[in-house]
């Protein structure tokens, strides 16, 4: 596999080459993908994605965990006003007012990042750009 480009269209790299190409090379930074007005940002750590953020609502935690039945609407709209008062990421929320405990907000979290990273295979249009100085924190370990 040649050598990934720092920038392109996802018309010439589909996004499962790109994913097979830095876990080859065991890239260390961000993935950065955007079609029409999705954005999708995915950090590696040694070629394995180990986060994904996404600025669609319906990708968020509270979204996911309320869809596959994990929360109810009542503890989604408790943890999404946590959210808005202290500007807490949504995790946190869910531990503060104990509605997950910390191995299903894990398993939660790893599902997200693979839901948001497979929602980008089918994209055959759109770019995606390489970020090697926005690296993830020392302690952060792959799921």
């Amino acid at each position: 596999m040649s050598e990934i480009p720092q920038e392109g269209e996802l018309s010439r790299h589909p996004v499962p080459r790109l994913l097979l190409g830095l876990c080859r090379q065991r890239y260390d930074g961000a993935l950065v993908l955007e079609r029409e007005r999705t954005t999708k940002r995915v950090l590696f750590q040694g070629g394995i994605p180990i986060f994904a953020e996404s600025n669609l609502p319906s990708e968020s935690l509270g979204v996911q965990l309320l869809d596959d039945g994990s929360i109810d609407r009542d503890a989604h709209a408790k943890v999404s006003a946590l959210v808005q008062e202290r500007g807490l990421k949504e995790g946190a929320a869910l531990l503060e007012l104990g509605v997950l405990p910390p191995k299903e907000l894990f398993e939660a979290l790893k599902a997200q990042v693979r839901l948001r990273v497979m929602a980008c295979f089918a994209w055959s249009d759109g770019r995606f750009a390489l970020e090697a100085d926005d690296t993830p924190a020392d302690d952060a370990g792959a799921f």
